[in-house]
């Protein structure tokens, strides 16, 4: 199964056509608009979205915090021993459209969720890709994260609950509070999937001159062409080698 590469054929074209039709931000308006509009897939894809669609309706007929509390339970990462199913990628799909037209959700959603995410693991395949959805949701939400508990898991652990709080730390205004944790992720083992998702945050996020700072604290020479430079990139080639 795969969850990624589903996942890259996403359009932005269809996230706009799908905003251009929305007439409310209510979360069962938002998904009714998703059911009726959205793009159509092929094969057994297909039916999959179809039953999360069918589980939707059942909840849509009840009330909007029913329906608003089986997006999070559906969102709720799976425990490590549960094998990922192709219903998980289907509610990963639709999630990725219902977070990106973002409706009104509880003020405490986010948080919540998030917080579940950076507490207990899940399988890699489901995270990879889940991370993803869930960081189009803290982009929406990202003055209700703690970000105190992500650079917890992110010094803590070094798995999934990991990459989930990087892609949550990638919204926190205060870098300079939390940047020199996600480098301290570089000093992980070179197969660890968290040190790839710290180089890709600092990427985005850093600057040469505290890159060059936080190697000259933890004592990592940097050969003499990373140190003339500006590029970010070269000197996390560097540090990294």
């Amino acid at each position: 199964m795969e969850i990624q590469k589903d996942l890259n054929h996403l359009k932005d074209s269809n996230l706009g056509s799908l905003k251009s039709k929305l007439t409310s931000d209510k979360l069962v308006d938002v998904i009714a608009v998703l059911e009726k509009f959205r793009p159509r897939r092929h094969g057994k894809r297909e039916l999959y979205i179809e039953k999360v669609f069918s589980e939707i309706g059942q909840a849509s007929n009840s009330s909007g915090a029913i329906l608003e509390h089986l997006v999070f339970k559906r969102n709720t990462p799976p425990d490590f021993e549960v094998k990922i199913e192709e219903m998980h990628s289907a509610w990963i799909e639709i999630s990725y459209y219902i977070f990106s037209l973002n409706p009104i959700l509880s003020p405490n959603f986010a948080s919540e969720l998030l917080e579940i995410c950076i507490s207990k693991p899940t399988k890699t395949v489901f995270c990879v890709s889940h991370s993803d959805v869930v960081s189009i949701l803290m982009s929406n939400h990202s003055k209700s994260i703690d970000y105190k508990k992500c650079a917890d898991a992110l010094t803590k652990y070094d798995d999934s609950r990991s990459l989930y709080a990087i892609k949550a730390i990638r919204f926190c205004e205060n870098w300079e509070s939390i940047s020199e944790t996600v480098f301290d992720s570089l000093l992980s083992s070179k197969f660890s999937p968290k040190r790839a998702y710290a180089i890709w945050l600092l990427q985005k996020r850093s600057n040469a001159k505290e890159l060059k700072f936080f190697s000259s604290k933890k004592s990592i020479p940097l050969p003499g062409d990373a140190l003339d430079t500006q590029d970010c990139n070269l000197i996390l080639k560097a540090i990294c080698n």
